[in-house]
């Protein structure tokens, strides 16, 4: 019978006998560090050339009491000035690259416990940051400008990704995985990724066509990066490359008949 799937007892012993040394994972962190550093650099230098500029808003309301009925109506106002949203986008690498330095250094005695439970935290902090501010940026570029939006969107966010920390602190010593963190982040980003894509639609419908072709194309880069950072990035994990591996050979071992 193939077997795909183990307890945290036998992921533990396979992440115990992984071929991988916790001192090769922290030369690869530190490479990975200093190409998302030297990138971010880049990126925010090319930002700060392009200058682009947007106003955020707040919608209160405003009441007309001057005749009867009164009428209760929208009242917006701007509330800061964002500039050079370009630049903006290097916070992505540059965080990343904070990450991987941090668990590299300072907090690798840390790492390398957790990673011998199975759990790699520090990714799920660093990516509650970037990938919120990444959705808040491309909220903005699709015409989110309302700042409590901006805001329930960005913790929505994290705290669909904080969900998948949870699915891993749960799951450490559990015999069958309790799949609920996950359903709940899938519930709590659900809304922010629908409000996202109405407003890019309605800019299809209702907007300039050349526009609204630029606006698509750059969406799908945003989300390609972000796709990419999700799967492969945040930091260096052993769980998700090594011990997939190491289970399914094992699994592989028992489904061979014996004798």
């Amino acid at each position: 019978m193939n077997r795909l799937f183990t307890n945290y007892k036998e992921r533990r012993e396979i992440i115990a006998k992984s071929p991988i040394s916790f001192s090769h994972l922290k030369r690869i962190n530190i490479a990975a560090g200093i190409l998302h550093l030297i990138t971010g650099i880049l990126m925010l230098s090319l930002g700060v050339l392009l200058e682009w500029n947007q106003p955020v808003y707040t919608f209160y309301l405003k009441f007309d009491i001057s005749q009867m009925p009164f009428k209760v109506l929208p009242n917006p106002q701007i509330l800061f000035t964002a500039s050079y949203l370009g630049a903006m986008v290097a916070s992505f690498p540059l965080i990343s690259a904070l990450a991987h330095f941090l668990i590299a250094y300072p907090k690798n005695k840390d790492y390398v416990e957790n990673l011998k439970k199975g759990m790699n935290p520090y990714r799920w902090y660093e990516y509650a940051f970037s990938s919120s501010i990444m959705i808040v940026l491309i909220a903005t570029f699709v015409g989110v400008w309302d700042f409590w939006s901006l805001v329930m969107i960005f913790v929505l966010n994290a705290m669909m990704i904080m969900f998948g920390y949870l699915m891993e602190l749960i799951n450490q010593s559990t015999e069958k995985t309790n799949w609920t963190p996950f359903i709940l982040g899938c519930i709590s980003g659900s809304p922010m990724d629908c409000n996202v894509r109405v407003f890019c639609f309605s800019n299809h419908f209702y907007g300039h066509e050349s526009a609204c072709i630029c606006l698509r194309n750059f969406l799908r880069m945003l989300h390609c990066f972000q796709h990419l950072r999700f799967k492969h990035g945040s930091s260096i994990q052993r769980r998700w490359t090594m011990e997939r591996l190491l289970i399914r050979r094992k699994s592989l071992h028992y489904s061979k008949p014996s004798g």
